[in-house]
């Protein structure tokens, strides 16, 4: 049996147009592997606002993604961009809220955790506590 964990990360651009860096995935959530999606910055303002086209999409490549990969953590990290006002950076949050959201109505049985980070992808807060459909799922140690 495989005792590696695996996550699907959702995630966007960082201000340099390039994917912010998060090593303390593996080492603060015990994250072995994971499958990446990197939305634009219209992408993510898109499926945040439950876009019709976007979100279906975004919800196909997850639901295949979970029968394939079987993933225990299912990660929505936004972070700010350099020129955010603090109404930018609590709307931004507000966004991941919403992505966390719309994910859990797929009622997955992995959790599905808003994180927050810095600019540079250090982990700054958690949005939204891991809420597996049966707690047996998620056999990750979530250490905040």
């Amino acid at each position: 049996m495989n005792n590696k964990s695996f996550a699907i990360v959702i995630t966007h651009v960082g201000t340099r147009r390039n994917v912010v860096e998060m090593p303390w995935l593996q080492t603060e959530y015990h994250v072995d592997e994971s499958d990446w999606m990197v939305l634009s910055g219209d992408g993510w303002d898109a499926v945040a606002a439950g876009e019709a086209a976007i979100w279906e999409a975004l919800e196909r490549k997850l639901l295949i993604g979970f029968y394939v990969s079987q993933p225990q953590l299912m990660a929505v990290i936004g972070h700010p961009s350099a020129n955010d006002t603090p109404a930018a950076v609590e709307q931004r949050k507000a966004q991941v809220r919403a992505i966390v959201d719309r994910i859990r109505t797929l009622l997955l049985p992995a959790g599905v955790l808003g994180l927050w980070t810095d600019e540079d992808g250090a982990l700054q807060d958690v949005l939204e506590p891991a809420q597996p459909a049966e707690p047996e799922a998620c056999e990750l140690q979530l250490l905040h």
